[in-house]
């Protein structure tokens, strides 16, 4: 009977220390969620945001110019620019990394050869933050 209450006792004591134990747990895992949160949002306001304010296409001879105005209306920082012409069964593509301060502007110019003449062609155009800047 004396080991039955002894066993009690030490079952009892175990018990208490348990609820602490997930405290500690718990306010460690809710500080590196509160951190990483801040971080992440000071990263994402940090990030440029482009904006196309001017674009057009024209073709000449065997060759099809895109010319594009980025500016960047958020953090200093890498953009991606990105243009792309199609027609008919071909599509090509070509990508630009630039650096833009923010508010800063730049023209960019694409140019896209091929062997036979460019017909009805149609462009598009795109720019993005480039996130390998904060990898």
């Amino acid at each position: 009977m004396l080991k039955c209450k002894e066993i009690l006792i030490v079952e009892e004591s175990e018990a208490k220390k348990t609820p602490i134990k997930w405290i500690v747990v718990g306010v460690v895992i809710g500080i590196v969620v509160v951190t990483s949160t801040v971080i992440l949002l000071r990263v994402l306001a940090n990030l440029p945001k482009p904006e196309i304010t001017s674009k057009s296409g024209e073709g000449l001879g065997n060759g099809y110019y895109v010319i594009v105005t980025v500016r960047n209306n958020g953090g200093d920082g890498y953009i991606i620019v990105s243009a792309e012409v199609s027609g008919g069964e071909e599509l090509q593509k070509q990508d630009r990394r630039i650096y833009l301060a923010r508010g800063e502007s730049l023209t960019l110019t694409f140019m896209f050869y091929r062997d036979l003449p460019f017909g009805d062609m149609n462009y598009r155009v795109w720019a993005r933050a480039d996130w390998r800047q904060w990898a």
